[in-house]
């Protein structure tokens, strides 16, 4: 069964990180693309990584697992990894950085790993998971000729009907946008945008089809 803890608010850690943190929530959806979300600050102030706490750390591990990279370093040396992370681990951080300026951040994460880990089949149903819909909309900017070479490339390809779906979440609103193929139907003209509140579209599976 999918996690619907987890694709109710698939971001939330990770914006409370981005708080604790210092920076600025546009960082996020920015670096977010179809297949992976990315943030690389370079410079980014020793003062503010050390902001960090153990329950900070466990929860992003706790969510996304392995679908994600973060790391601190100083230079090119690792000091802070969620590999084999302990309270220790962070207790070693904050002894290596005393003194210093500045790390860099990098965060990777890897959407397909993310579906995996939550539940959701993807072996029939082509699943585009978007964490804010900033992203999801910037996406779906394109003309239908561009989504179908770029974000649903993949669906041209298959021997049989599929679904395909998009899915983000802000505080106030649901956005799914949904298209369902037919065998040897690329024209997307079944294209259909749906702005959906909470209130009225309960979390629950509805494959083929969208997340909602």
């Amino acid at each position: 069964m999918p996690d619907q803890l987890r694709l109710g608010s698939p971001g939330q850690p990770l914006q409370t990180l981005i708080q604790v943190l210092g920076l600025s929530a546009a960082k996020l959806h920015i670096g977010e693309g179809p297949e992976e979300l990315l943030l690389l600050e370079r410079q980014f102030p020793t003062t503010a990584a050390l902001q960090l706490t153990l329950p900070h750390v466990q929860e992003l591990i706790n969510w996304y697992g392995d679908a994600l990279t973060f790391r601190l370093l100083l230079g090119e040396r690792p000091v802070l990894t969620l590999e084999g992370f302990s309270a220790s681990s962070l207790e070693d951080f904050q002894r290596d950085v005393a003194g210093s300026i500045s790390l860099t951040l990098d965060l990777r994460l890897n959407k397909a790993r993310c579906l995996e880990r939550w539940g959701v089949p993807t072996a029939s149903t082509l699943v585009k998971l978007f964490l804010f819909p900033e992203a999801l909309a910037r996406a779906l900017s394109g003309s239908l000729l561009e989504l179908e070479t770029g974000l649903f490339r993949e669906s041209t390809r298959r021997s049989e009907g599929c679904a395909l779906s998009a899915l983000a979440r802000d505080c106030a609103e649901w956005r799914v946008f949904s298209h369902c193929g037919r065998k040897g139907d690329t024209s997307m003209e079944s294209m259909e945008m749906l702005g959906i509140r909470p209130h009225q579209a309960p979390l629950r599976p509805a494959y083929p089809g969208t997340i909602a």
